[in-house]
């Protein structure tokens, strides 16, 4: 089944990302930027609407099994899991993202 888009969604999705909602982290010698979990979760409720769209969790991998310390704080921690996620409306199969 062809995923279809409404013309405002197709909108929303092309805009620009907002860079006051992008964070940044040091990792490693290195900065990264993500978007947050729930401003994701957010921005999806605001184009496809509460309860419009689905998401599914292709993969879950570790990519650090060593003990190392985590931010700013310096705290010890273990692991990192990096999720690849698929989205798209509800009326759709995901189409894969990686």
């Amino acid at each position: 089944m062809p995923c279809t888009f409404f013309s405002e969604q197709i909108a929303s999705l092309s805009a620009p990302l907002d860079r006051a909602k992008v964070r940044q982290r040091e990792q490693g010698s290195s900065k990264v930027s993500y978007l947050e979990g729930w401003q994701v979760i957010a921005e999806a409720n605001r184009i496809f609407g509460f309860d419009g769209w689905q998401r599914e969790t292709i993969e879950v991998r570790c990519v650090s099994q060593a003990e190392r310390t985590i931010g700013r704080d310096q705290r010890t921690g273990w692991g990192v899991t990096t999720p690849p996620v698929s989205a798209s409306p509800s009326a759709a199969p995901p189409v894969q993202q990686r």
